[in-house]
């Protein structure tokens, strides 16, 4: 939740510039959002077996079995959002070599996640 509230400093930046929000705006917003649920999500996995303990909620809770695919889902989604801007003259060079290599940096097959529910970068990570 913080990374999202801290998010909304993109429309709000937007506004203090230009005096609109427009939609390229909330189109950050959501790549941020989706990074901040990865994120939270990859980071609560450590704390997993406590927060059900005491009683605390998280994505990694909610997505349970289903973490690693979903947490996918959400990183092919955020590159693809990411990477659509790039299909406006002009800007092509600019977008498409981080798109090509967010999927290798990013890809939950990157991440080495044990039984014990940790999770920790593997090579090329660092």
């Amino acid at each position: 939740m913080l990374g999202i509230a801290f998010g909304w400093g993109i429309p709000m930046a937007f506004a203090a510039e230009t005096m609109e929000v427009p939609w390229a705006a909330w189109w950050l917003m959501g790549i941020n959002t989706l990074w901040a649920v990865i994120y939270d999500t990859l980071y609560a996995m450590v704390d997993r077996e406590d927060d059900m303990a005491v009683g605390v909620k998280s994505t990694a809770i909610l997505f349970g079995r289903f973490d690693i695919p979903i947490i996918g889902i959400l990183m092919g989604l955020m590159i693809i959002l990411l990477g659509l801007p790039g299909s406006v003259p002009g800007i092509v060079l600019a977008v498409v070599p981080g798109c090509l290599h967010c999927p290798g940096s990013l890809s939950p097959g990157s991440y080495s996640v044990p039984g014990s529910g940790t999770v920790t970068p593997a090579s090329g990570l660092s």
